[in-house]
């Protein structure tokens, strides 16, 4: 599979991963989509897919604008293994009248999910007085 990704790619015109696998007829599962990275006219990101059993990743890059059109270039396409590990999302939450309720809705929702989620929750209390 992965000579054939590459072939798409070397042959791919202004088309992102997206596009380019759809219309190779590739069935496939996004599992992640980076945000795009702005570096002067041009921006970047990868995109992950589960093609088959197997994982990869692409690096594509566009440039244009938001306003009339985007030019895509993929650059790249690797075999990567499937992660398997821990994620930490920490959650700073400012104080003001919300924000007991806020945390409360936050670890009801895990409470609720953890099982189907298979995450683990808990609740590290601090506080900064914002004084130097």
């Amino acid at each position: 599979m992965l000579e054939k990704l590459e072939e798409l790619v070397r042959k791919s015109d202004d088309e992102d991963v997206e596009l380019m696998l759809d219309r190779a007829g590739i069935e496939y599962t996004e599992i992640e989509e980076d945000y795009w990275i702005q570096d002067g006219k041009y921006q970047y990101n990868h995109f992950i897919a589960k093609i088959g059993e197997q994982y990869f990743t692409f690096n594509q890059s566009r440039s244009g604008s938001p306003f009339t059109d985007w030019y895509y270039t993929i650059d790249s396409v690797n075999e990567i293994d499937k992660f398997e590990g821990t994620r930490t999302v920490t959650f700073i939450i400012k104080d003001s009248e919300d924000s007991v309720q806020f945390a409360n809705d936050i670890q009801r929702f895990a409470g609720e999910h953890s099982e189907d989620l298979d995450v683990d929750f808990t609740i590290n209390e601090s506080y900064d007085k914002g004084w130097d």
